[in-house]
């Protein structure tokens, strides 16, 4: 008893708050910077108290913390730095390429530089490292000695692992040579940004939609639908309407049938993006720099996905993220402008009318929307489901998505790969 006592009492003085400051206090001590002063005191402690001759050791340290003060100050001075992108669009888990140009205007050449900021990853896509520290400054690019007055260049494949605007937050050049003890930073001048569209996925066929615009003689007798005449029977399918079952058929064999229809040749798709700040968890401080949301992220990629899918199946389709309207004509460089807007996606703050008022823009009367958004919008606003056909997205789930009346559910980054494509087939009849 006394045993799991004294554990009790140990565990609870574990998670006090005395240990996050002793742990705080563990990685400073872990810094040369004061690692120096310590060395320092105790130099000058032991010379006045002791022997004379361990105020040497002082003044040797005291020279080097000057140097290593003044020195890295002096390298970043008379530098000038540019960065630029060989290509303004990519796509995550593809290389881009990155050009860092430098000029010194010092006659004297600069030492342990690397760049930092600006090209890091969110802790949820793979960093899980940067959990308890400056994710800014996790990780950066060794570029190693500029000559004194010369120009010049580095260049470096980037492969981005998320989709979005990179670099994130604007980078800038460290040193610490000699020592490490003091870094100095410097900003560095950006020339363009590159747009990095989510992963490409793989979704065939297109939902069976309500268009605003019907016309009869604008149907394809080559694909099933629910717009011209009839085709045949199939059986019944999850997502068929109660208005298209055989009754006879149904009666006569045993079980659902529905009927066939002709499709329309142009499917016309409004596909909306969730951006509003109620709807995302802050898993993720957005609001810092080169923070980033997890559910804002997954939204995206899913987003993305269906977008890409439905350019390919050449519907009419009309893009909302938050309250920005963009639509494709039918083009490539609107289909670009599209898929710019959804990687670019920013949490929006929530409109007049609460949650849920930002996604009821002016002219979706008629339209069915696919809305993409997450389960915590869901259950602020269970009047989505019954107005759009929703693809919920829950960024801590590992199963599967426990809301009822969603059209689509993911669950975390492993259901945009698994579940996102078998459930886009089953809605669109596909199997």
């Amino acid at each position: 008893m006394r045993a799991g006592a004294f554990l009790g009492s140990l565990e609870r003085t574990l998670n006090s708050d005395f240990c996050p400051q002793f742990n705080r206090f563990v990685y400073w001590m872990k810094e040369p910077f004061w690692c120096l002063v310590l060395a320092l005191l105790l130099s000058l402690v032991v010379g006045l108290l002791l022997n004379p001759a361990a105020l040497l050791v002082t003044a040797v340290l005291l020279l080097a913390g000057v140097v290593g003060g003044i020195f890295p100050r002096l390298s970043l001075s008379g530098l000038e730095c540019e960065l630029t992108f060989d290509q303004q669009r990519g796509r995550a888990g593809q290389p881009l390429l990155v050009r860092l140009r430098i000029l010194n205007r010092r006659p004297w050449p600069a030492w342990g530089l690397s760049l930092t900021r600006g090209f890091t990853a969110d802790s949820w896509l793979g960093a899980e490292s940067a959990a308890g520290s400056d994710r800014s400054e996790l990780w950066g690019v060794s570029l190693g000695r500029v000559p004194a007055l010369s120009q010049v260049e580095f260049s470096w494949p980037f492969v981005p692992p998320q989709h979005g605007v990179w670099p994130s937050m604007a980078p800038e050049l460290e040193t610490g040579f000699p020592f490490g003890m003091f870094r100095a930073r410097r900003s560095v001048i950006c020339r363009g940004t590159a747009i990095v569209w989510p992963a490409e996925g793989d979704l065939r066929g297109v939902p069976e939609v309500v268009s605003r615009e019907t016309h009869d003689d604008c149907v394809s007798s080559q694909r099933p639908g629910d717009a011209g005449d009839l085709l045949g029977t199939r059986p019944f399918r999850r997502g068929d309407s109660l208005r298209r079952v055989h009754w006879i058929q149904t009666a006569r064999q045993q079980q659902l049938i529905a009927l066939e229809r002709q499709s329309q040749a142009k499917s016309r798709v409004v596909l909306q993006l969730d951006t509003s700040l109620s709807s995302h968890v802050q898993s993720v401080e957005a609001d810092q720099p080169g923070g980033c949301n997890r559910s804002l992220l997954l939204a995206g990629m899913v987003a993305g996905q269906v977008c890409e899918s439905l350019h390919r199946q050449d519907c009419e389709l009309e893009v909302r993220v938050g309250t920005q309207v963009l639509s494709s004509g039918g083009t490539v460089v609107g289909f670009r402008r599209q898929m710019d807007g959804i990687s670019a996606a920013r949490l929006s703050p929530d409109g007049p009318g609460g949650p849920g008022a930002g996604l009821r823009l002016s002219g979706c009367a008629g339209d069915e929307v696919i809305l993409v958004t997450t389960t915590r919008a869901i259950q602020q606003s269970p009047q989505l489901v019954w107005r759009n056909r929703v693809i919920c997205v829950d960024a801590g789930g590992e199963g599967r998505v426990s809301v009822a009346g969603v059209w689509i559910g993911v669950a975390g980054l492993a259901g945009v790969e698994r579940d996102l494509p078998r459930q886009w087939r089953e809605v669109c009849h596909g199997g």
